[in-house]
């Protein structure tokens, strides 16, 4: 009986206590959209081939559609011929790059 009494006691002044105080907040990330978009092409220039490249990019131009539509649909468009591109993508990626 006690020692019921004394979990309880303390699962009590656990939830009282919590978790304590949030550590130090991480700053979001504060690399340019457009920086991203072109390192990821960078590396495709200097791989020629296609890889997880391709997923950030699809994120990243998702992100710059919220900020600059009309750069964003050009780029999309080049994004699709990039995925099109088949074992020498590097052409298409430098394509990219001049338009950012």
């Amino acid at each position: 009986m006690a020692s019921s009494i004394r979990i309880a006691c303390l699962l009590l002044a656990g939830f009282v206590i919590g978790c304590g105080q949030g550590g130090t907040p991480v700053p979001e990330n504060t690399i340019p959209v457009t920086e991203m978009i072109r390192n990821d092409l960078k590396s495709i220039v200097s791989n020629n081939q296609l890889g997880s490249e391709m997923v950030t990019l699809d994120e990243n131009l998702k992100k710059l559609a919220e900020t600059e539509p009309e750069k964003a649909a050009e780029l999309r468009k080049e994004y699709e011929k990039l995925e099109k591109s088949g074992g020498r993508p590097s052409g298409q990626a430098k394509k990219m790059m001049e338009k950012i």
